[in-house]
């Protein structure tokens, strides 16, 4: 890259943070405007579902998540040209757990660095600069969770419940020997326990909290180039 072409992406170099955080001020000032002040707060403060995207502004956009190494590697060949340039259109989102991390147990999950580490999310998007064919705006975005009272998984009195009919359904129709798992009668006893009518479906039911929607933090930022 010249030196120019250095400088033109310094100035263009752009920053934007979007945070949720502040949303409960948002609304609590629109209150005491027009009707339509929540759902303009709700739109002013709404963190973009994936960031690198969103800042481009582009519609158009087709996101690709990989599931794999392997389809990372496949997008990101078909995402560069013959050249060795970005192609324009270009638009991934990953889960870095998901590709190469280790996992995250339950007792992990319900902690905070590994909540926000299971629902971090990376994202990269690029598009052709308005009235400049020879330039690629490229965006790159982070996201993450960093509450959501609505996630059952962080339950533990949920999971135990689970956990207990779970195993009191292989018990009952558990493997008797090598080949004799009946899994039709293990899946009737997991739907049986889980319906709403059930004992224990009608307990999970009652554990369930409704809540405003969760506090999110996202940021991306995009150089021109």
């Amino acid at each position: 890259m010249t030196r120019g072409v250095r400088g033109r992406a310094g100035r263009w170099l752009q920053l934007a943070a979007t945070t949720a955080l502040l949303a409960p001020v948002g609304r609590a000032l629109a209150q005491g405007g027009a009707h339509s002040g929540p759902q303009k707060a709700r739109s002013v403060f709404a963190v973009p579902e994936v960031p690198a995207a969103s800042l481009l502004d582009d519609a158009s956009l087709q996101i690709t998540r990989p599931g794999t190494m392997q389809d990372l590697a496949s997008a990101l060949i078909n995402g560069i040209d013959r050249t060795g340039h970005v192609r324009q259109g270009l638009a991934l989102e990953i889960a870095p757990l998901l590709l190469w991390g280790n996992g995250v147990n339950l007792e992990r999950y319900r902690s905070q660095g590994g909540f926000m580490r299971a629902n971090l999310r990376l994202s990269l998007a690029t598009q052709r600069t308005a009235g400049d064919t020879g330039s690629t705006d490229i965006s790159i975005g982070v996201r993450t969770t960093l509450i959501d009272e609505r996630d059952y998984m962080k339950s533990k009195s949920l999971t135990d419940s689970l956990g207990r009919f779970l195993r009191a359904c292989a018990i009952k129709f558990g493997p008797r020997g090598p080949g004799t798992v009946d899994t039709a009668a293990v899946n009737g006893c997991i739907r049986e326990d889980t319906s709403p009518s059930s004992r224990h479906g009608n307990r999970r039911a009652g554990t369930r909290r409704r809540s405003p929607s969760p506090p999110r933090s996202a940021f991306a930022w995009s150089s021109r180039c």
